[in-house]
This record gives structure tokens, C-alpha cells and sequence, in this order.
């Protein structure tokens, strides 16, 4: 679409917070509520990054994907050996140096390596990025254990399921060798691998630094148990990335609640109608647990036809439903870096998008109040990820914009990946799993024009149905279709 403004994906602003008692996007011809793609001749232009309608984002660092801040972590400082604190059995999400109750020493990553395949040893504990580990409930009874010094996850070797398979450090798979469930065991926790069911142990009931750290049949020894010392808030921060060092998480929603259970109303309001949102879209975005609720660790926005027809829409009976979500009201902020964790679904038609709008849009209106697109995809080429930035001059078919894809052109939809940008008041980058493919600044926009992007921004996540740039779906889209985020993430520059 390149006449209205479109929702495309939002980046999360930091550096300068602010509570901001925004409007929601106007309804009708008001400014645009959601960005709008550009038409299909322009969407051959990098991508059009889905973002034609609403502003468009012009400098946005991409993120590291999953990242994990340095900076945070080290505000715990991880304590000494002689006194851990043990946080109950399991304990919940968060940073956490782990202890050994044999030898009071702490799990490391063999010479604080940032590679794959890095041992997993005990050593004298000393508060490094290299001994402290981002605990992850999985939603499944199982959890991850994220080195914050690397950003990878504890992993039982080659996937073995044999006794004295060695414990190592490699990339966030969601496989079963990087799954453990944590069982209480007196004075302190089994920590045993989903695909043995074989517990980490201290090679040889060894005392000294630098033992490897190994999978045993549990036999009920000090040397398979592990105290959990927190050295940082819950979900501080999730996996997976080295990149946020100089970076400290200012605000953040991980969506642990309840099964079923809906999203906190102090961080997020519904926006609510079937007008279309600037772009033809075809859903109905309700507030009702069938379209958005937390499950499993992620919120899960579900686009459906069930029931849809329950609701008026711009063309007559509305033939999907869905959810969108805002932090207008709530939060907003200005620089910094914003992140989510997101897997998108894929299929003819759907638009699923994490993005920003700035909070002045109720007085400026669209595309005055900037747009930034973080995350924008088409599931009709799932393999392509559009970052957008909108402004007066700069706006619908015409924005700021670049795409990019994964390595083999692997589809976006089959895993999660973290979308992010990094503001600074005259640039914005933006990034695809830590990879930067863009970086925009007040030189990129047409001449006589604008750099709206100095102020804050609030944040939206949504999934549309149909629409000027998707299409519409057809008896090839598979219903219903789900957009899981993990988390999103704002962070201030140290």
C-alpha cells in the first residue's frame, strides 16, 4: 500500500524513557494505524520492507539475534564461592552463577571462549560473563541455560546419551541435548540432559579448577549438585547474544505468565476493528484470549477464521480475526536498542509485523510521527525480512527500506529469530540474528524532507490478514496461523 500508512513491525526505542499517555492509531483516513506496504510494482524495490504506508524506519542497527547484555549481567557480580544462594528448586527464570555443592566452585565456559564446542568446567568462581547462565523455563517442564558471556547454550556433546558424554557450549538448536530439567535434591538441584536423562556431574568427583563437567547416571553424589546463586532479574535477558555488551535492559516483557492467561495490561493495550488499518487488511483484531494469550513461555497471536464472521469489517462481514498489540499509554521510549524473539508464521496473505510508531501521532498525525518497521514479512516469501522507516516525504510505496534473507534462503518461518534495531539520534540500524543489513541516517532522506526520529516511539506488534501488499489468502493458507514471541526487549546505551 502506498497511499495509507501500514502497521508494519515496531521497533523497541530506548536511551530516553518515557511514559507516554499516547492515543491510539486514529480510525478511518486518521493517521494511519497500521503501515501500509508498498504496491506490488514498488514492492520490488528492496522489498518495499512492508512498510509503505506507515513511517518508515531510516537508520536502525540490527541487533544481534537472542543477544545477551554483558552490562546487565555484571550488575549482579556473581558471589563469592563460599556462599551461594540457593533460589528454591526449580528456580525461576533469570542470570544465575551455578555452584557445585562438592567443590563450591562455579560452572564456567572453559577460558571464557565465545566458541562452539567450548568445555564446560568448574572453576574458581570469579563473577565473569563466562560463569554466569540465563535460565529459561521452556514451558515443557524443561529449561535452557544460555552462557551470558557467549550467548550459547549448555549442550550435551554430539547428542550423546552415554555416561561421560562431555558438556560443551553451542548454538541455541531447541534440541534435547540443550534441554534439562532441574530436579530438587537436598541440599541442592539434579540438573539432567531431556535426551539421556543423564545428570551433570564433576568428572571424577574432582576438586580442582578447570574439571570437565560431564553427563552420569544420578547416583545421588555432591558432585551431581548444583546451587543456583541469582545474579540478575528473572528474564533478564534471553538467549542469544554477546552483542549487548554496553547495552542495560530498561524494559522488557518475556511473556512468562500462565498458560492461557492474557497479556499485562500495565505493558500492552488491544487495538480493537476491522477498518482495514490503512491497507484493505481483512482481519478483525480483537481482545480476546482466541487471538492473543501467553502460552508456553511466548505470547501467541493466532489469526483465525473461527468466529470471525461474529464481526463487521470494511468490506461486510469480517472473514478473519487476529490480534494487535501497543505499548502506547503504557511505555515509549527514545534510542536505544529494541529487540523480540519472534517466529512467524508463514502461507499466502499473512503479515506479520513488530514496529513503532511515534507517540506524537495523536497531534502530528501519519507520517509526521515516524514510523520504524523492525520486523516486517509477507508469508507468501517467508525467506525475506523488510526493515521500513517512514516520514513525511518518505512514506507508503516510497520509505526507507532494505530487505534480507537467511543464508540458502532458509524461510524465516521455520525458527525463531531476533529482530532488532539500534536508534541513536541520527542513525538507526537495523538487524537480523546479530547480522546488520541496514543502517539509515538523516543523508538518506529526500532532500526538503524530515528526520522525524527524535523523540520517543511506542511499540506494536501485530498479525494481518490480507491487504494491499500480502494479498489475500487462499485455500493453500493454513488457518490457524500463529506469530510466537518470545520476548521484547529495550535497552539503554551504558
Amino acid at each position: 500500500m502506498s497511499t495509507r500508512p501500514f502497521t508494519a513491525s515496531a521497533a523497541v526505542f530506548f536511551s530516553t524513557l518515557v511514559l507516554a499517555c499516547t492515543q491510539s492509531s486514529p480510525a478511518g483516513d486518521a493517521p494511519p494505524i497500521e503501515p501500509i506496504h508498498a504496491s506490488a510494482g514498488a514492492a520490488g524495490v528492496a522489498g518495499v520492507g512492508g512498510a509503505t504506508g506507515g513511517t518508515t524506519n531510516t537508520s536502525l542497527p540490527s541487533s544481534g539475534a537472542g543477544g545477551i547484555s554483558t552490562g546487565i549481567a555484571g550488575s549482579g557480580g556473581s558471589a563469592g564461592a563460599g556462599q551461594p544462594t540457593l533460589s528454591g528448586s526449580p528456580p525461576a527464570d533469570g542470570v544465575y552463577a551455578l555452584h557445585s555443592v562438592h567443590s563450591g566452585k562455579c560452572l564456567s565456559i572453559a577460558d571464557a571462549s565465545s566458541q562452539n564446542g567450548a568445555a564446560l568446567v568448574q572453576a574458581t568462581c570469579a563473577g565473569g560473563a563466562g560463569q554466569r547462565f540465563q535460565l529459561k523455563s521452556l514451558g515443557d517442564g524443561s529449561y535452557s541455560l544460555i552462557n551470558q558471556g557467549s550467548g550459547k547454550a549448555l549442550d550435551v556433546k554430539d547428542q550423546s546419551v552415554s555416561a561421560g558424554a562431555l558438556l560443551q557450549q553451542w548454538d541455541w538448536a531447541q534440541s534435547a541435548n540443550q534441554r534439562f530439567k532441574i530436579t530438587p535434591a537436598g541440599n541442592g538441584d539434579e540438573i539432567s540432559a531431556v535426551n539421556s536423562g543423564l545428570a551433570l556431574s564433576v568428572a571424577d568427583a574432582s576438586l580442582l579448577d578447570n574439571a570437565v563437567v560431564v553427563q552420569e547416571p544420578w547416583r545421588s553424589a555432591d558432585e551431581q549438585r548444583w546451587t543456583f546463586e541469582s545474579v540478575a532479574p528473572g528474564g533478564a535477558i534471553p538467549p542469544t547474544d554477546p552483542s549487548h555488551a554496553g547495552w542495560t535492559l530498561a524494559w522488557a516483557d518475556d511473556f512468562n505468565g500462565a498458560d492461557g492467561s492474557a497479556i499485562d495490561a500495565s505493558k500492552w493495550s488491544h487495538d480493537v476493528g476491522g477498518s482495514g488499518w490503512g491497507n484493505q487488511e481483512l482481519e478483525y483484531y480483537t481482545d480476546q484470549l482466541e487471538n492473543s494469550q501467553q502460552r508456553g513461555g511466548n505470547l501467541v497471536l493466532t489469526a483465525t477464521r473461527d468466529g470471525a464472521s461474529a464481526h463487521s469489517c470494511w468490506n461486510g462481514a469480517c472473514q478473519f480475526s487476529s490480534a494487535r498489540l501497543v505499548t502506547s499509554g503504557h511505555f515509549s521510549a527514545a534510542y536505544g536498542r529494541i529487540e523480540a524473539r519472534i517466529k512467524i508464521p508463514s502461507g499466502k496473505g499473512i503479515w506479520p509485523a513488530f514496529w513503532m510508531l511515534g507517540d506524537d501521532i495523536g497531534s502530528a498525525g501519519w507520517p509526521t510521527c515516524g514510523e520504524i518497521d523492525i520486523m516486517e514479512t509477507i508469508g507468501s516469501d517467508p525467506s525475506t525480512l523488510h526493515g521500513s522507516m517512514h516520514g513525511p516525504g518518505y512514506s507508503g510505496g516510497s520509505p526507507l527500506t532494505a530487505s534480507t534473507k537467511l543464508a540458502d534462503s532458509a524461510k524465516l518461518s521455520d525458527d525463531f529469530h531476533l529482530y532488532s534495531v539500534e536508534w541513536a539520534p541520527n542513525s538507526v540500524k537495523f538487524y537480523l540474528d546479530s547480522t546488520l543489513y541496514e543502517t539509515r541516517t538523516p543523508a538518506d532522506i529526500p532532500a526538503g524532507t524530515q528526520w522525524v526520529y527524535n523523540h520517543p516511539f511506542f511499540i506494536i506488534l501485530n498479525l494481518a490478514v490480507g491487504g494491499q501488499w500480502p494479498g489475500s489468502p487462499d485455500q493453500s493458507t493454513p488457518f490457524p496461523a500463529q506469530m510466537l514471541v518470545d520476548y521484547v526487549h529495550v535497552y539503554q546505551a551504558n
